[in-house]
């Protein structure tokens, strides 16, 4: 009676996963197709935000080359040329790696802070200075409320002996964007 019972489960159990399969293969490769296509879909999701997120990265991990020497310049201590010159090589390749108004900004007064340091000679210290505005000029093209972009521009235009009105024009355009910041 066992033997019977256990024969019996056996083909209760074999009848019921024949009836559980799919009978036609258009609806078996449906069914794998649509379980998979989610997957793809994150998968090239996940490969899009990681496409954006390694650039930033990069510059971020450039951009910290910079921080000593501005450390310096807001305690009021002098910063070392060595120290400048890492510090504009690192924004340098952060702005070749995801270029943005505020690194270009910062690499920008970097310059101008090696331009004014001493011991750099006429030819040296102008092209320190041209660098500088070219650098002010595409942050600024790139985002034009910076205040300080604009501050920064005025002061190489006063290393730069620029004319009165080239100043004042970089100055206004500071007091425009944010007229109540001090």
């Amino acid at each position: 009676m066992r033997e019977a019972n256990a024969a019996d489960d056996f083909q209760e159990r074999r009848l019921t996963a024949l009836a559980k399969r799919p009978r036609d293969k258009t609806g078996a490769w449906r069914k794998r197709w649509h379980s998979k296509a989610p997957a793809a879909i994150l998968l090239a999701l996940g490969a899009v935000l990681l496409s954006l997120a390694i650039p930033r990265t990069i510059a971020a991990w450039s951009r910290l080359q910079a921080l000593p020497a501005f450390e310096k310049i807001s305690a009021g201590k002098p910063s070392t040329d060595d120290e400048l010159t890492a510090a504009a090589a690192g924004l340098t390749r952060a702005a070749a790696a995801a270029p943005s108004g505020d690194i270009l900004v910062e690499l920008g007064t970097i310059e101008l802070w090696q331009a004014l340091a001493s011991g750099r000679d006429g030819p040296q210290r102008a092209d320190l200075l041209a660098r500088s505005e070219q650098h002010l000029k595409e942050a600024l093209l790139a985002n034009p409320t910076q205040t300080f972009g604009w501050l920064k521009l005025a002061e190489v235009r006063i290393a730069q002996e620029a004319s009165g009105r080239d100043v004042a024009a970089a100055l206004m355009h500071s007091v425009d964007v944010a007229p109540n910041m001090r």
